[in-house]
């Protein structure tokens, strides 16, 4: 019997032990959402200076933890020349505060804020100092949204087309450049030298450039050196995108077969002026006409005279002035196709007679009923179309028709 004790004892001692399981470690509390959210501010929030503001605010559960004032702002009354500040708000109870400096002049911001909700709306108070100008800050009525709707409400650049399959759409003359913006002095410099127009506007910074950090230069230039000109613009520094723009409204072309009207250099411009000319005249009822090529952009200028119906006894003159572009339809040097834009027509009616003369006020076409004769612009673009055995753009299909 204690031989079978002592064998029961050992064999218990020789069994594996069962490693009991670990504690478990306590659940992590689950992480507060977070949420982002927009208030564009309106108001006076600088004073006499013209702003466009946001305050983004992140929550954690609902609880604000921090904020970011971006303000771009004119550098004074007189100017469309902007300055930009981007500062974190540290938040305690209703209060914002934080201090930065400018991004382009460098000017020192401070600002002290005060956030205060009612139903659905909020409002500010405080101050923002820039320098040593101090603006009282006092806006309302002013609402949330989320980062979508916020996005969906900024401006969208300028489309640039890289490589265009043919103009009508897009403009033959029509350039433009994207470029950051610490490299935009170099690239206007350059443009100094290559014969362009630029766009005045687009030298001025908006606030979704500042933002960006780029900035897009439109500029002209004539059809057969805009290829090349394009390429040498992406070669340049700091350029992220080079290439054609629209052409806006393109209702008033003409799409016709360019092999009749070239010559060794193109498309012979002296033939083409010439014929463009006789059928204006034609149909328009002038007497007279002058050709002017635009040395920059090479659009045709076409003026036509004849003797004004107002008041016969005064034999006044009709000056009718026709703006016009005339390009091959796509950037190879054998397109098949041709296009004339008729980008403008403009009627004044003067007294150009020898000796005294009426000087006529709201004589221009511009005026509308009680004032010129307007032109009959879809009667001259059929005789375009029919002389030229072309096509019409149809704006209803988006085709030629």
């Amino acid at each position: 019997m204690r031989f079978r004790l002592a064998a029961l004892v050992l064999a218990a001692a020789t069994l594996p032990v069962q490693a009991k399981d670990p504690p478990k470690a306590p659940a992590k509390p689950a992480q507060a959402l977070e949420t982002v959210s927009y208030i564009p501010l309106y108001g006076d929030l600088l004073g006499a200076l013209s702003a466009d503001a946001v305050l983004k605010e992140i929550r954690q559960g609902g609880k604000l933890v921090a904020a970011e004032l971006d303000v771009c702002h004119a550098i004074n009354p007189r100017t469309e020349r902007k300055d930009r500040f981007v500062i974190a708000l540290k938040p305690d109870g209703a209060r914002l505060t934080g201090s930065g400096e400018s991004t382009e002049q460098k000017v020192p911001i401070s600002v002290q804020l005060v956030r205060k909700a009612t139903g659905k709306t909020l409002a500010f108070e405080g101050t923002i100092t820039r320098g040593g100008t101090i603006d009282k800050v006092d806006i309302a009525d002013l609402t949330e949204q989320t980062e979508e709707q916020f996005l969906e409400g900024q401006p969208t650049d300028i489309a640039i087309e890289a490589e265009p399959k043919a103009f009508g759409e897009v403009s033959p003359i029509g350039l433009a450049v994207r470029v950051k913006r610490d490299a935009l002095p170099g690239l206007l410099q350059t443009l100094r030298g290559e014969n362009v127009r630029v766009t005045f506007r687009t030298l001025i910074e908006p606030c979704h450039a500042l933002r960006a950090g780029q900035q897009v230069v439109q500029f002209e230039v004539a059809s057969d050196r805009a290829a090349n000109l394009v390429d040498k613009m992406r070669t340049l520094p700091g350029v992220t995108d080079a290439g054609w723009t629209a052409a806006g409204a393109n209702d008033w072309t003409v799409r016709f077969p360019a092999a009749s009207w070239r010559d060794a250099k193109g498309l012979d411009r002296d033939r083409l002026a010439g014929r463009i000319g006789e059928i204006a005249a034609g149909v328009l009822g002038a007497t007279s006409r002058d050709v002017a090529w635009d040395p920059v952009t090479g659009e045709l200028k076409l003026t036509l005279k004849r003797t004004s119906e107002i008041a016969p006894s005064l034999a006044l003159t009709d000056i009718i002035d026709l703006q016009m572009l005339i390009a091959p339809e796509t950037t190879g040097a054998t397109s098949e196709h041709a296009i004339l834009w008729l980008e403008s027509a403009a009627l004044t009616t003067a007294d150009e007679n020898s000796g005294p003369r009426l000087a006529l006020a709201g004589s221009d076409d511009s005026e509308g009923e009680g004032g010129a004769v307007q032109i009959d612009t879809d009667a001259l673009l059929n005789a375009f179309a029919t002389a030229f055995g072309g096509q019409r753009w149809d704006s209803e299909a988006a085709g030629w028709k």
